[in-house]
């Protein structure tokens, strides 16, 4: 009877412990995907932003196309 409950009693605190060390891995993995989710919402907004940059960068080169554009036009006109 005693080694009955001795077993049982070992068992138990063996299935603790696996309970234990897998809610740990559990918490770990959830901190995990935290960090990952953050990362992700940072370079999300990192690629915003430079979404941004290019566009106003884009519309910086057609004006400057455009004044080189208009500026060989007058060039050309009077050297006629």
């Amino acid at each position: 009877m005693l080694r009955a409950v001795q077993q049982s009693a070992a068992l138990y605190k063996e299935e603790a412990m696996k309970m234990k060390a897998l809610a740990m891995a559990q918490q770990e993995e959830n901190e995990h995907l935290q960090q990952m989710e953050t990362e992700k919402k940072k370079l999300s907004e990192q690629e915003q932003e430079l979404m941004l940059q290019y566009k106003k960068l884009q519309s910086e080169h057609k004006t400057a196309q455009l004044l080189l554009d208009e500026g060989n036009q007058r060039i050309e006109s009077s050297l006629k």
